[in-house]
């Protein structure tokens, strides 16, 4: 019996002269990994569809050990603006790798493929980068049950101030009061309790549209402190892609606007 889903091409490995190994994030499996046998023969009906940051229709037998059977894939669209823009194609490596981390084959979430696709349409649209990862990773933190809190002392839970500055640390999974920030070996991150805010407001936003989102520069920062802090704890390791993340984002396309 097939399975047809939509899905999400994260990687694509030679396997032999002829097929390929695929590992897709789709709606209703999650993640995946599969063998598209022929699919580097020339003229294979596979081939265009498993493009690398693709997304397809694929249809595949399913397996209970082992690698999946991909039989066909459709491509729905190729998201052609990442290869016009290494800030944008940087981002897509960057959220696959979040994916990859984050994610185990058999645990299907619909919100994770959701926020995976908005970030590849943003960054293929040539929409802010840094807000479509942040969109993205925030939908990640609250779908895999990991979003810090952002509003209350991680340690009182009293509310925090508005405007205050407070201590945010990803191993207790919020930010302490200034009462409550005492000495510790961990390094915390400095921020706003509006960047704290922000990201909450990221995490429930699936639909928000970036192209109208203005933060400045220091937000920006503390932002990406935060989230670099949030998943570093989370995977025990720095992503590799994020040393790529230096690069400018690109300014958003007068057409999107």
């Amino acid at each position: 019996m097939t399975e047809t889903v939509r899905a999400l091409v994260l990687r694509a490995f030679d396997f032999s002269e002829t097929s390929l190994v695929v590992t897709l994030y789709s709606d209703r499996l999650g993640l995946l990994r599969a063998i598209a046998k022929g699919a580097r023969r020339p003229g294979s009906m596979l081939h265009g569809g498993l493009g690398r940051f693709s997304l397809s229709s694929v249809t595949l037998y399913p397996r209970k050990t082992g690698l999946h059977v991909l039989s066909e894939a459709d491509l729905e669209d190729g998201f052609p603006g990442l290869g016009d823009s290494l800030p944008a194609y940087f981002g897509a490596h960057y959220a696959a790798e979040i994916l990859l981390g984050m994610t185990a084959e058999g645990d299907p979430s619909a919100g994770i493929f959701d926020a995976a696709l908005s970030a590849f349409k943003a960054l293929s649209r040539g929409l802010d980068r840094d807000l479509a990862l942040f969109r993205f990773e925030a939908g990640m933190l609250f779908h895999t049950g990991h979003l810090p809190l952002t509003g209350e002392c991680v340690e009182c839970g009293r509310a925090l101030d508005r405007k205050a500055e407070v201590a945010f640390s990803a191993w207790s999974g919020g930010a302490f009061c200034p009462a409550c920030d005492k000495p510790s070996p961990e390094k915390r991150v400095r921020a706003k309790t509006g960047t704290l805010a922000l990201l909450g407001k990221f995490a429930g936003a699936g639909d928000m549209d970036v192209s109208r989102v203005r933060i400045p520069a220091v937000t920006r920062a503390e932002m990406r402190a935060v989230l670099s802090a949030c998943f570093r704890s989370l995977m025990e390791r720095d992503l590799r892609t994020a040393r790529f993340l230096h690069f400018s984002a690109p300014s958003p396309r007068k057409n999107d606007s």
